[in-house]
């Protein structure tokens, strides 16, 4: 799968992918039930705008999105013209953010998310963001911020961001 090297054009992923994973004879028991239930369970599509400068992470948290039984359909972004464009265009469901990149800010991005589409959950994964920016991007309309180098509660946010379960007597 590749993603541009153009900033001036949005990214974007095709919209499905096999989930995969290692036996569950390797795998703690928690993780190979998590698999098993994604095997068994249609895939639940998902329109992201990826605001992400980084094309390796990018990769690394839509692999992450496919194995917790997404089917993304995403737009990848590092430029405000692009983030403006696919705010107007490619109306999304979710939106992920970094936080720091060299040519756009992740708050900016978000007061820009909050005025166009102020319905749209919008979540920092960074690895650069500590416990006072943290508190000042949910302060300001983020559902929540996780760090790059933990996402183990990304299925969890998720959930919780998009109202997955609710009035559905699903956990």
């Amino acid at each position: 799968m590749q993603l541009p090297d153009n900033p001036s054009v949005p990214g974007s992923t095709p919209a499905s992918s096999p989930a995969s994973g290692a036996p569950a004879s390797t795998a703690p028991a928690p993780a190979a039930r998590a698999r098993a239930d994604a095997a068994n369970t249609p895939a639940r599509p998902l329109r992201l705008l990826l605001v992400e400068d980084a094309p390796t992470d990018a990769e690394l948290l839509l692999s992450r999105l496919r194995r917790l039984g997404y089917r993304v359909d995403s737009r990848r972004v590092w430029t405000e013209e692009a983030f403006s464009e696919a705010l107007a265009g490619f109306a999304p469901e979710l939106i992920v953010s970094d936080h720091s990149m060299p040519t756009f800010d992740g708050m900016r991005a978000l007061g820009l998310a909050r005025a166009v589409l102020p319905g749209v959950p919008f979540i920092f994964v960074s690895g650069t963001i500590d416990a006072a920016r943290s508190a000042a991007a949910r302060a300001a309309g983020a559902a929540e911020c996780l760090s790059k180098d933990n996402l183990a509660m990304l299925g969890a946010v998720l959930e919780q961001a998009l109202g997955i379960g609710k009035d559905t007597g699903q956990e």
